[in-house]
């Protein structure tokens, strides 16, 4: 028996020792529940996200009911209480809100892959291949163009 058979025999009887496996089951099921927090926080985003849409479209309608002096101000419900302010101001706060959330959902969207891509390498499969795909931006789309 040679150094590389007997490396090998402790190598699989190191595997097959109840610490080894529980460890080994720990690593996998916190990097899964990583992946599963990082879709969540998406999900969330994209669902305030959609409230702050429908608010945008909400004040873009002309309520003909309101008073004629409260035509330019609108109640907001801002951390649990109801404020009333300018519908400028509102729309300003919401159209920003949004970009930091898109941004946000963007950078969570971008660290998603290598967090799958280490679950995937944990359980002995093979990395996912053309999901790192990103689009041209417009100075590539009109090179390519050309």
């Amino acid at each position: 028996m040679t150094t590389s058979d007997s490396s090998m025999r402790h190598q699989s009887m190191a595997r097959d020792e109840p610490q080894f496996v529980i460890n080994y089951l720990n690593e996998v099921e916190e990097l899964a529940e990583n992946v599963l927090t990082t879709k969540q926080h998406i999900i969330d985003l994209s669902k305030r996200m959609n409230s702050n849409r429908e608010a945008l479209a909400a004040l873009g309608k002309n309520k003909v009911l309101c008073p004629p002096l409260s035509r330019n101000k609108v109640w907001v419900n801002m951390g649990g209480m109801f404020i009333k302010l300018k519908k400028d101001e509102i729309t300003d706060m919401l159209r920003k809100d949004q970009k930091e959330i898109e941004q946000e959902i963007n950078s969570s969207r971008k660290s998603l892959l290598p967090k799958v891509n280490k679950l995937r390498d944990a359980q002995g499969d093979e990395m996912l291949k053309g999901y790192d795909l990103t689009p041209l931006d417009v100075n590539e789309l009109t090179k390519v163009r050309q």
